[in-house]
């Protein structure tokens, strides 16, 4: 995965959270789901990293800088509890709502 999309999801998620706890719950729905995607992705083992190709003659270099090299699984885990986390804080706002 390129770091850039990994960048504008996790920010994303981070702008939606900090939104929903001023105007409403609709963004803790879409935080949840941008945070357990994310997590999914890094579960999977994806490399997260910028790829550089520079072409000289008849050579191409590649060059990867790595942001997380396949081994994310922790980072993976606290994407998915910012997302469960999201998702009760969704659960527990509308739990007063359903009886009116």
């Amino acid at each position: 995965m390129e770091a850039g999309l990994f960048a504008i999801m996790v920010g994303i998620a981070f702008v939606f959270m900090m939104v929903s706890f001023k105007f409403g719950a609709l963004f803790k729905v879409f935080a949840g789901i941008m945070f357990l995607a994310v997590g999914v992705v890094l579960m999977a083992g994806y490399d997260i990293g910028f790829t550089t190709e520079t072409t000289s003659g008849s050579k191409t270099i590649t060059d990867i800088r790595y942001i997380v090299h396949g081994e994310g699984d922790w980072l993976a885990w606290i994407f998915i509890g910012l997302g469960v986390f999201n998702c009760f804080l969704f659960v527990i706002e509308m739990i007063p709502q359903a009886g009116r």
